[in-house]
């Protein structure tokens, strides 16, 4: 009788364990569903990490958040695919549009096992060479990629303005 109870007892302290909200994010890394706060956290975290590489104007660093094969989606540009193409993007774009600052607010954030979606508004500051400075806004969709060492790098990242296009 007393094997039977043992027998009983073992299945439910699984389940129990398995519902369990404390699994550390490296836990993910070795197969269990990742947390999804601490996954909302690296973001987070990445995401200020890219304001602020904005903000020091070290644009060719802000390849090294993204994956080895990521593509990013700009507005009314062709698609950007590969680090060596994405710094290219970053360095060029900042150049060109003189931006200062960018802002990320996340909306949501959404887990299914390797890959998160995120989706947000940003608000960019810019001063072209010889230009008035310029705000824009507008959203974002950003797939993020867990990565093999258990952390979260941007994989697909599409934005586009949320200003009126401009007359002319």
């Amino acid at each position: 009788m007393r094997a039977a109870h043992l027998f009983l007892l073992f299945p439910a302290l699984t389940i129990l364990a398995c519902e369990s909200g404390d699994r550390p994010l490296q836990d993910a890394a070795v197969g269990g569903a990742p947390d999804e706060a601490a996954v909302r956290g690296e973001i987070d975290r990445t995401n200020r990490r890219l304001s602020d590489l904005v903000s020091r104007a070290a644009f060719d660093s802000i390849a090294d958040l993204y994956t080895a094969d990521a593509v990013v989606m700009p507005q009314n540009m062709p698609e950007v695919t590969g680090l060596d193409s994405i710094r290219a993007f970053w360095v060029s774009s900042a150049r060109e549009l003189g931006i200062s600052s960018l802002e990320l607010e996340t909306t949501d954030v959404e887990v299914a096992g390797d890959l998160a979606v995120e989706t947000g508004h940003y608000t960019l500051a810019m001063q072209p060479q010889g230009g008035a400075a310029v705000t824009d806004s507008g959203k974002y969709i950003v797939v993020w990629k867990r990565q093999p060492d258990g952390s979260w790098k941007l994989h697909r990242d599409i934005f586009n303005s949320s200003m009126p296009a401009p007359q002319g």
